[in-house]
């Protein structure tokens, strides 16, 4: 059986001696509290007996630390036995966290996460994590849900300090030549249409007019013209569109096809349907067009200032309105605001996701009931997104050789491009950034700019701009499913039959660590199970269903009909966005010449992972990011748990639905080269589940001042990985930055190369 190892990453410099627990001292109030409507002593009081079987509520604290027993900013290691079984695989398990004791909230978590159940055998458990710089820090177990189980063997002990190589002034270059490069994607041409012979269409034949109050009946029947004709192309004309019908613009089956905007600008308002509906195409070209949404009459964003704050209710006034011209204002998410780069994102700020209800006090002042009003500060900013993932623009699916070319997306009210199952595509001067001279923009489209899933690879992205969004600027990735229910032959589970599982479809099986169970099989039958719950079943052509690891466990399924490869993200500009610049969820990839600024959190982002909301990812391979300018990324999470507690500019790792962190190296062959990072406000780059991870030749320079200083600003941070190069990489010398150089967990690292990282002075890079 695997061994699973959990190391949760310490945030500060220093440590301290901790407290080491006896088995008895579960039963000792002084030092630990129960709640005794949840958890009772059993035996000779070794053993901590749980059931939240018949106790109402979603959630219940079972277990903490008393003030005064752990000592704040102070490393632990924590190890325990646990057992758990519920009466479903999702509805109840432990959770664990660092959080102070009388804290309300999650806002001072230094560490959380679940637990997977394993049934009625007693699994090992051991972690590593660090205590707030609160006086009443505690360690915590609650149960989320419906839960029978136990702990035992509790102890706390002093966590091992990581290994630290600084970079000096005097450093010489690394020894030795770095081997095994990646070389990221090879050339290969997205194909235009080839149609000369065919017929040249004008929109406006068919009613298409700037004067007309909705435009979309017009523009269907011209495109479906074109199909029925073969047109080669469709020509708009100059001038402004209006798109106000609950219907999407089709471009389906269509082949060799143009659509020529001729600087065409689309308003859209409606209330449901994607804007395009692309299907079944191939080459393809859109270009010279622009879209926006109708702002003055449904916002699709507000900047908002905190007026006033009680138990419950915030008072946040529009600031850009006398009257906000929606008075069924939907509030779906509130994120800080930065009014100096007008963007979302600043130092310590935060979101809060789908607050509700509201009322409104004046023309411009509503009022939101939220969870946790103590943390809105009067006179402090937010973007009230109105929209989140409601109405995407440019919708493609299961097409091949898809151009998009000199396009202006202003805004919309979801994803700007997403795109399923498609083939080659490519992206060449698109903008999306909002109308210059409209103040009242504080976004452009409410979640992704551009969602790439369940690819089949070949993607190239250049000279665009891509900025401002309510998420993440791009995101590539195939997607996997968690199965908790087998046989030898077939699976049950929630949410798979959308058209991604096939007939015919080679299916490879994963541990629930992401390690290979070297077992595959072909779908032969996709069915409903459970049509009431939303379960569906899978039968396979042999039984090549492998057993979980342990008890409790569930597999993964990889479904290889789907391949995000062949990636190139060349000489474009993402900034000022909510989330991440870019995740990259895919092989054969090169990142070149590109600027990321401002982002909330990472500029890049590695990684494969599972969880309740998502799961994407088959691994990473074979990526190159070069000559890119990285400035002022993450800025918002300080000490987030999502992020072990320590912002970064750069993620190598993964993420399961549980606490537990994994040996398996999924990521791989990955080259950070000749990249300029500007304040940084953390890390460089954490490294985790890798093999292969390669940073050379880069340059960092931190001239702006943090408001709470960290102290691996600029570093590196490594753990569960295997060779590892960090070399002849150049610190511009900064007091901001006092400990310039490559942490690493000496337990979970092998092979660690950190040599040639020099500190110099001056100010010119």
């Amino acid at each position: 059986m695997r061994k699973w190892i959990l190391v949760i990453a310490v945030v500060a410099l220093g440590w301290e001696t901790g407290w080491s627990a006896k088995p008895e001292d579960l039963g000792n109030r002084e030092r630990i509290d129960l709640n005794p409507a949840v958890a009772r002593l059993s035996g000779h009081g070794e053993n901590l007996e749980v059931d939240t079987t018949r106790l109402d509520g979603e959630w219940n604290w079972m277990l903490r630390t008393r003030p005064g027993v752990l000592r704040p900013d102070t490393s632990y290691l924590v190890s325990f036995e646990y057992r758990a079984a519920a009466p479903d695989a999702a509805a109840g398990r432990f959770f664990l966290l660092s959080r102070p004791y009388h804290a309300g909230d999650h806002s001072l978590d230094t560490m959380s996460g679940f637990l997977p159940n394993n049934g009625t055998k007693f699994r090992p458990v051991e972690l590593q994590f660090r205590t707030g710089a609160q006086q009443d820090c505690a360690f915590q177990i609650h149960i989320s849900k419906r839960l029978k189980g136990a702990v035992r063997n509790l102890r706390f002990t002093p966590a091992a300090e990581p290994l630290f190589i600084p970079a000096v002034a005097d450093a010489a270059p690394a020894s030795g030549t770095v081997r095994n490069l990646p070389s990221g994607a090879k050339e290969f041409e997205v194909e235009r249409p080839k149609n000369a012979r065919g017929m040249v269409v004008a929109a406006a034949d068919f009613g298409f007019s700037p004067e007309s109050a909705d435009n979309t009946a017009a523009l269907n029947r011209a495109l479906a013209f074109c199909r029925e004709k073969n047109a080669a192309k469709l020509e708009l004309a100059p001038g402004s569109y209006r798109f106000t019908a609950d219907a999407s613009i089709m471009l389906d089956g269509m082949r060799d096809f143009e659509l020529d905007g001729k600087g065409a600008k689309f308003i859209f308002l409606r209330t449901e349907k994607e804007s395009f509906l692309i299907n079944d195409c191939e080459r393809l070209l859109l270009r010279n067009l622009s879209c926006d949404w109708d702002w003055a009459a449904d916002p699709l964003a507000s900047v908002v200032e905190v007026m006033r704050t009680d138990p419950g209710t915030v008072d946040f006034k529009f600031v850009e309105y006398d009257r906000f011209p929606r008075r069924d204002v939907r509030v779906s998410v509130l994120s800080s605001y930065d009014p100096v780069s007008r963007s979302i994102g600043i130092e310590n700020g935060f979101d809060c996701l789908h607050p509700a209800p509201k009322t409104w006090l004046a023309d411009n002042i509503l009022r939101v009931q939220v969870g946790n009003s103590g943390k809105y500060v009067p006179g402090s900013l937010f973007v009230m997104r109105h929209y989140n993932y409601e109405m995407h623009c440019f919708s493609i699916r299961q097409s091949r050789h898809i151009t998009f070319e000199d396009i202006n997306l202003y805004s919309c009210a979801g994803i700007g491009f997403i795109a399923d199952g498609v083939q080659y595509g490519q992206f060449r001067r698109v903008r999306v950034a909002p109308p210059e001279n409209e103040p009242r923009r504080a976004i452009t489209c409410t979640a992704d700019i551009l969602h790439v899933f369940r690819s089949k690879g070949y993607l190239k992205i250049e000279d665009c701009e891509f900025g401002r969004s309510g998420d993440d600027c791009i995101n590539i990735h195939d997607n996997s499913a968690y199965i908790t229910q087998m046989k030898p032959d077939r699976i049950e589970a929630r949410g798979v039959y959308d058209g991604y599982y096939r007939v015919g479809d080679r299916i490879e099986f994963r541990y629930s660590d992401l390690s290979p169970t070297g077992k595959s099989a072909v779908i032969k039958q996709v069915g409903t199970a459970d049509a009431r719950n939303g379960i569906y079943e899978i039968v396979f052509d042999s039984p090549a269903v492998p057993q979980p690891l342990t008890p409790g466990d569930g597999l993964l399924i990889f479904n290889r009909a789907y391949d995000s490869r062949n990636i190139m993200i060349r000489n474009s500009s993402f900034h000022h966005n909510r989330a991440r610049g870019i995740l990259l969820l895919a092989r054969d990839v090169t990142v070149e010449n590109n600027l990321f600024r401002h982002h909330e959190m990472e500029a890049i982002k590695i990684e494969t992972g599972y969880g309740p909301a998502w799961c994407e990812g088959y691994g990473a391979s074979n990526i190159v990011v070069r000559g890119n300018r990285f400035e002022q990324v993450h800025k918002r999470h300080m000490c987030d748990t999502e992020n072990d507690g320590m912002p970064r500019a750069v993620t190598i790792g993964v993420y399961m639905d549980s606490i537990l962190k994994t040996e398996c190296r999924i990521l791989s062959d990955i080259l950070f080269e000749d990249n300029l990072f500007i304040d940084s406000f953390g890390l460089i780059a954490s490294i985790s589940s890798a093999r292969n991870v390669i940073f050379r030749n880069n340059t960092f320079a931190d001239q702006t001042e943090r408001k709470i200083p960290f102290p691996r600003r600029s570093g590196f941070f490594v753990e569960n990985a295997d060779s590892v190069s960090i070399v002849d990489n150049c610190y511009i010398a900064s007091p901001l930055v006092p400990f310039p150089g490559v942490w690493s967990d000496g337990r979970s690292v092998t092979r660690l190369v950190a040599e040639g990282n020099r500190s110099v002075s001056g100010d010119k890079f």
